[in-house]
């Protein structure tokens, strides 16, 4: 998740894009439908636990979706939790589309609160303190309550001489206590064939909790959150 400014496309620019990208899809290279319309969850759909025991929490997600090989992670967390909160099936290229920001653009994290109102998924809590990153009482809360915590990361490497930074945002789906220790458990987009997503658990840590990915260790700055 880079923190660029929201891009202008001109309604032509930004067809002739759609139409490379799904070029590519139809291709093979992602094996995602970008054009994939919001489905009904089941009747009498209502948000679960996948384990619910007093030392572990974790939310049943509801057509978790992957970025594939864009960089679409913003968009693939947004659509997750849509899609748990509301029972539906958005995909990522769906909440791209809706907020007219390309597919390798990135987005910030005020641009991703915008992104789940639109759909009706009002999170309110955004902490945007990196010296002050969310408390472990407050994402039990959240889970507990049944929602779903955005996570955007950074990850700094040396570039020509000079430190340069890349984002990456996730979702927090549930935490865990085993041994005195705290753990969260956390969806990836970016992982998993072709980008279709997976699951990470990972220490917490009041400096903000790591993850690694493809070579590269990801440190939890900001967050979004019911």
């Amino acid at each position: 998740m880079n923190n660029k400014k929201l891009k202008v496309f001109s309604k032509a620019s930004f067809a002739e894009q759609k139409n490379a990208e799904y070029d590519k899809l139809n291709e093979g290279l992602v094996k995602v439908d970008p054009k994939e319309k919001p489905t009904m969850g089941p009747d009498g759909y209502a948000k679960e636990f996948s384990v619910n025991n007093d030392n572990e929490k974790v939310l049943k997600l509801h057509n978790k979706k992957g970025q594939g090989n864009y960089g679409l992670c913003w968009a693939a967390s947004c659509a997750t939790i849509i899609n748990y909160e509301k029972g539906k099936n958005y995909s990522a290229f769906g909440v791209a589309d809706k907020m007219g920001i390309g597919y390798n653009s990135g987005a910030n994290i005020a641009e991703v609160q915008l992104a789940l109102q639109k759909y009706g998924v009002n999170y309110t809590n955004l902490n945007h303190d990196y010296t002050n990153i969310m408390s472990w009482n407050s994402i039990k809360s959240n889970i507990k309550s049944k929602h779903c915590i955005y996570v955007a990361s950074k990850s700094y490497y040396d570039k020509n001489g000079k430190k340069d930074e890349v984002g990456h945002g996730v979702t927090v789906y549930g935490y865990k206590i085993a041994n005195n220790k705290k753990y969260i458990k956390i969806w990836n987009s970016a992982l998993g064939k072709n980008g279709s997503g997976d699951t990470q658990v990972v220490k917490y840590k009041t400096s903000g909790p790591t993850f690694t990915q493809y070579g590269r260790t990801y440190t939890w700055k900001y967050s979004l959150s019911y």
